[in-house]
């Protein structure tokens, strides 16, 4: 890849705010009390199953899929969550999704049971009185990269929008260094592909790159928020390996990135609220939804703060 300079003040910061033409724009009918909520398998395996919670009640609803993941991790959910107050007063069903964990799996299987479970929640849509045309997901850490992969993949089934969350959005070496030059020391690249793929550098260099959302972007994607929390500079020199595994760089890359290949991106960073998966863009999501997937008329004001970061971003 060719690498390039990101300005020397990136534009790290968009804080999407939002008018409204009128109040009866945003009338809407929140989730009632109690839901139905119901545990389903999708596979085979104990760990491939949702737990979907919905109102069987009144027209069908939009859903939030939230994958659940971490490190590609993931375990079967059978009690009821209790659904974000955002998500249940836009009147949303609410979805998660687990998946068989690296653990005990390689990649593909991860991907492969994420785009399994939502081909089965659109062929099933109706029995949870769920629109299968107005769907979305979400993830945080290693479900954000599940969720991008959903979003760009040519093999997944089409979702109405995306919003990741501090996920890995590139995988390229070139690009890791520029977040931490030792990232790369970290064992979660054998655990992913298996010693003999790990040992070998151009077998490796192909996977890395499959592996990397950035890779698959194409113009006709769905919309996507890239949402994180700011992380401040590494106070160790040389940095540990585990800094910047959720570093806001991936969001702004991956970002970067969209709006190149022509696709419809936002971009939200939170200033104090960097680590695991975090990003306190709150707003940034109400304002995506309301436009994105639930068709309405809000107009997004996306307003850029500077952060002096310096980095390397490669195309």
């Amino acid at each position: 890849m060719i690498l390039r300079k990101v300005l020397p003040l990136i534009a790290a910061l968009a804080i999407l705010t939002a008018g409204y033409a009128s109040a009866a724009q945003i009338a809407l009918e929140p989730i009632a009390e109690p839901v139905v909520t119901e545990t389903i398998d999708y596979g085979d395996h104990k760990d491939q199953s949702l737990l979907v919670q919905f109102d069987p009640d009144g027209p069908p609803r939009a859903a939030m899929i939230q994958i659940s993941s971490g490190g590609w991790n993931s375990s079967r959910i059978n009690k009821a969550k209790e659904i974000p107050e955002l998500y249940k007063n836009l009147g949303m069903a609410f979805v998660i999704i687990s998946h068989r964990s690296l653990h005990d799996f390689r990649h593909p299987a991860q991907v492969e049971d994420v785009q399994a479970a939502i081909k089965y929640i659109k062929q099933n849509a109706k029995k949870w009185n769920i629109d299968p045309d107005r769907l979305t997901t979400t993830g945080r850490s290693s479900g954000g990269h599940l969720a991008m992969w959903l979003a760009f993949h040519p093999d997944s089934p089409d979702l109405k929008c995306v919003i990741q969350r501090s996920g890995p959005s590139n995988f390229d070496p070139e690009f890791l260094k520029t977040i931490n030059p030792n990232i790369g020391k970290l064992p979660l690249f054998t655990t992913l592909f298996g010693e003999k793929a790990a040992s070998d550098k151009k077998t490796m260099s192909k996977l890395l790159k499959d592996f990397s959302p950035v890779t698959h972007m194409s113009a006709d994607d769905p919309p996507v928020l890239f949402a994180a929390g700011y992380t401040a500079p590494s106070e160790e020199t040389p940095p540990n390996p585990n800094y910047g595994k959720h570093h806001h760089l991936f969001a702004v890359h991956g970002h970067e990135r969209y709006k190149a290949v022509g696709g419809v991106s936002h971009l939200a960073i939170s200033m104090g609220k960097g680590g695991h998966g975090g990003s306190g863009a709150d707003n940034a999501e109400e304002m995506f939804l309301r436009k994105y997937l639930l068709d309405q008329d809000v107009e997004l004001n996306i307003a850029e703060f500077r952060e002096p970061v310096a980095a390397k971003s490669p195309r």
